[in-house]
């Protein structure tokens, strides 16, 4: 006796049109895949927006564009302090912005500063 699972099958002409003959239909997606898309498309999208705000890394300072670049340095003269600094290098900031960003720069443990000490501005 001949095994028939062994043979190869045949489609009759009739099957393989109807098959063929199917139109392709459009690409569907489910509630969850929506959501996923969205999210796939609001995370590139604040990717491109973070990486065009920050700007190129300075090798300088290591920072991006918006954050803190050295400008110049600054030597303590008697009788200024920080807040006085600040006010000349950036009048149109406020002080307490200045004076945080020059402590950051210089790694100081607090505001107090040294007649003749040399500090790090921002731009």
């Amino acid at each position: 006796m001949i095994s028939t699972l062994n043979r190869p099958t045949t489609v009759a002409a009739t099957e393989r049109s109807v098959v063929e003959s199917r139109p392709a239909r459009p690409l569907r997606l489910t509630r969850r895949g929506r959501w996923a898309l969205l999210a796939i498309v609001t995370l590139a999208a604040s990717l491109v927006w973070a990486l065009s705000t920050l700007g190129p890394v300075s090798a300088e300072t290591g920072a991006g564009a918006g954050g803190p670049a050295v400008s110049s340095t600054w030597v303590v003269q008697p009788g200024e302090t920080l807040w006085v600094i600040a006010e000349r290098v950036a009048p149109d900031t406020d002080p307490r912005e200045t004076v945080a960003r020059i402590v950051a720069m210089n790694d100081l443990p607090d505001s107090s500063v040294l007649i003749g000490q040399e500090l790090q501005i921002p731009s």
